[in-house]
């Protein structure tokens, strides 16, 4: 219980991020499709997710902090006690963690919206004279976000278990940490208690998924 705030923090932190940068890029590259806009959307995606965080987690440590100076040392300072000490202690592990997630759901945002534009529904909302924007939000952008929330609640419930690597590069005392070292010190019992914690968080969050699909998508409606 003493770690699980930081490691609350540091997901629902990158999370924010990596949802609305991920799907941000992704709705712009599915709107722009095949245009310069989108190539460079698709590039940028598939090299961000083929960069690992014990790469550019060191990297962006030595340029940004101990070159630059533009962001502070990585930390971690109780949003009670000095908010401005937690966002800037924060800001570089969330940059670090979120790009690999960005570049995942800008490809997944953008296979969908852009299947779900070539449906049925979607074009017959054009023909009967709806504007491209009016019909991108209210028909194919809600029909694209059941996937994406999908994979959301799995990732914000693994990060919630513990972003290992991360915590690791940036010598934050979280979840992950404290898996690596029950299974260096042999520590049964806290190991089996990181992961019911994680099992547990996986499992929360899916149950939220399953009853957001009711708000999200107008085809699946709750009795």
């Amino acid at each position: 219980m003493d770690r699980l705030p930081l490691t609350l923090s540091l997901a629902f932190g990158s999370a924010a991020i990596f949802l609305v940068f991920g799907v941000g890029t992704g709705m712009i590259a599915a709107l722009k499709q095949g245009k310069f806009l989108d190539k460079f959307a698709t590039s940028a995606s598939l090299l961000g997710s083929s960069l690992q965080i014990y790469f550019i987690g060191y990297l962006a440590l030595y340029f940004l902090v101990f070159k630059a100076g533009i962001l502070d040392q990585p930390s971690y300072t109780p949003l009670t006690d000095n908010p401005i000490s937690w966002f800037s202690g924060l800001l570089l592990p969330w940059i670090v963690l979120s790009i690999i997630f960005t570049a995942n759901y800008t490809r997944m945002a953008r296979s969908q919206l852009v299947e779900q534009l070539s449906e049925d529904y979607v074009r017959t909302a054009r023909a009967k004279g709806l504007s491209r924007a009016n019909v991108f939000l209210r028909f194919a952008w809600r029909g694209a976000m059941g996937p994406i929330v999908t994979v959301f609640g799995i990732d914000l419930g693994t990060l919630i278990g513990g972003a290992i690597i991360t915590e690791q590069v940036f010598s934050l005392q979280g979840i992950g940490r404290l898996a690596v070292t029950s299974v260096n010190q042999s520590d049964l019992p806290m190991l089996l208690g990181v992961t019911v914690l994680a099992a547990a968080a996986i499992v929360f969050f899916n149950i939220i998924v399953d009853a957001a699909y009711a708000f999200i998508d107008p085809r699946i409606r709750l009795a």
